[in-house]
């Protein structure tokens, strides 16, 4: 694997179930949760997973992987 390879692997492995309540995307949305609600019943915890993860690496410039990158 070239370097970005393993980089986005990595990154992909730790935020892949980051915050995962243990719940399914059913539960969530039968339960009427927060997130369900957040997300309008649509691949609840995929989003949140991928929201929380761009949170999390955009806020200390340090972990910000896209801090180089053009809109």
């Amino acid at each position: 694997l070239d370097p970005i390879d393993e980089v986005a692997a990595l990154i992909a492995a730790t935020v892949h179930d980051v915050d995962h309540p243990g719940r399914t995307n059913s539960f969530l949305c039968n339960a009427g949760s927060e997130l369900a609600i957040l997300y309008n019943d649509t691949a609840v915890l995929e989003s949140h997973h991928a929201a929380l993860a761009f949170q999390l690496t955009t806020r200390d410039d340090k972990c910000n992987i896209f801090k180089n990158m053009e809109r």
